[in-house]
């Protein structure tokens, strides 16, 4: 099926992170697809701690907001329209730095998943 009608986006907390939450988009293994496609939300003061993955590289787009993203040792300022392309094994941190939330796609292959968290979060 080419196109998936009105998919819900129904968020779920991530759990190793702060403020944030994720919803899964219609790209999944069981429709048949060698990738997966998420909505990230990270709420005002929220953030994604430092990780990284062994095999999964990263393309993503921001919708909204306001964040400062970590790649290795380089920080950059993103915002709405940005692409983003985060290469698999390099650390990445994504923070929160506007009055709203922050927004964007995650395009990712279908690897298992070995994500390494390199920080604890205080709550």
């Amino acid at each position: 099926m080419p196109v998936f009608k009105n998919i819900d986006r129904k968020f779920y907390p991530v759990d190793w992170a702060y403020k944030t939450s994720v919803a899964i988009l219609g790209a999944t293994r069981e429709r048949g697809f060698n990738y997966n496609m998420r909505h990230f939300k990270i709420d005002v003061g929220g953030f994604i701690p430092l990780h990284k993955h062994r095999k999964i590289f990263h393309l993503q787009y921001v919708l909204r907001g306001k964040m400062r993203l970590i790649i290795g040792d380089e920080e950059y300022i993103v915002g709405p329209g940005d692409v983003l392309y985060l290469p698999s094994g390099i650390p990445h941190k994504y923070i929160n730095i506007g009055d709203e939330p922050v927004e964007f796609l995650c395009i990712t292959p279908l690897y298992v998943n070995e994500m390494e968290l390199l920080e604890e979060i205080k709550r």
